[in-house]
C-alpha cells in the first residue's frame, strides 16, 4: 500500500515539473506582448533599423482628388482596366464613397552594418486594433521623394537613411488607427489621432 502510495505521489510530482516546465518554456518563446507608445518625431530602434514617422498628413477625399489631379500622375482609378486580374493593385476602397488618405513620411536608417533589403508596408504599417491596412501601392509607387519607383522593395545600404512616403486610403477611419512596428513580444506604436477636430 505505500509502495502504491509513493508511486502516486512521484506520478503527480513529475506531471507537476512537467507543466511548470513547459509553462516556463512558453514565457521564453512566447513572452507577453509589451506596448511602447512613441510620439510623431520619435525614433524607434530595431534590431536593424531606426525608424521615425517624421509627419503625418490626412486627405479628405475632395483635397486628395484636388491635389492628385495637379500632378501627372492621375488618378488610380482612372489607370485600372475593366478586366484587370493584378490583385495586388485592386484598389482597396471604394472611390465612389468618402474617403480619406494617409500620408506618413518616414525615415528608415540601416543600422545593422551591412546592406539589407526591406519591404515598404512590411518593414512597419498602419494598423487598427481590429484590422492591419495595406498600403496603397499606386500612390505609394509614384509619390516618393525622389519621384516614381519601380518597386516597394527598397535595399538600403548601411549606415545610410532614407526618406519614405506610404500611402493608405480608407473608406472608414471610425478605428483608432496606429503607426506600428511589430516583432515577436513588442509593439511600437505611435497614435496617428486622426479624429481630432
Amino acid at each position: 500500500m505505500k509502495i502504491r502510495k509513493i508511486i502516486v505521489y512521484l506520478c503527480v510530482f513529475a506531471a507537476a515539473a512537467s507543466i511548470f516546465t513547459r509553462i516556463i518554456y512558453v514565457n521564453k518563446v512566447y513572452p507577453s506582448v509589451k506596448i511602447h507608445n512613441y510620439n510623431i518625431g520619435d525614433t524607434v530602434n530595431t534590431d536593424e533599423y531606426q525608424i521615425c514617422l517624421d509627419s503625418v498628413k490626412v486627405y479628405e477625399k475632395a483635397e486628395w482628388e484636388n491635389y492628385i489631379d495637379s500632378t501627372q500622375i492621375g488618378r488610380e482609378r482612372d489607370s485600372y482596366k475593366a478586366d484587370d486580374k493584378d490583385a495586388a493593385l485592386k484598389m482597396r476602397y471604394n472611390p465612389d464613397e468618402d474617403y480619406k488618405v494617409i500620408e506618413t513620411e518616414l525615415l528608415v536608417k540601416n543600422i545593422s552594418g551591412e546592406r539589407k533589403t526591406a519591404v515598404m508596408g512590411q518593414l512597419c504599417s498602419v494598423n487598427g486594433i481590429m484590422q492591419k491596412m495595406m498600403m496603397n501601392y499606386y500612390y505609394t509607387r509614384r509619390l516618393q521623394p525622389e519621384g516614381k519607383i519601380d518597386s516597394i522593395v527598397r535595399t538600403i545600404e548601411a549606415g545610410e537613411t532614407q526618406k519614405w512616403k506610404c500611402y493608405y486610403v480608407v473608406n472608414n477611419t471610425d478605428e483608432e488607427l496606429f503607426f506600428e512596428y511589430i516583432k515577436v513580444g513588442q509593439i511600437n506604436r505611435i497614435s496617428l489621432n486622426l479624429h481630432k477636430s
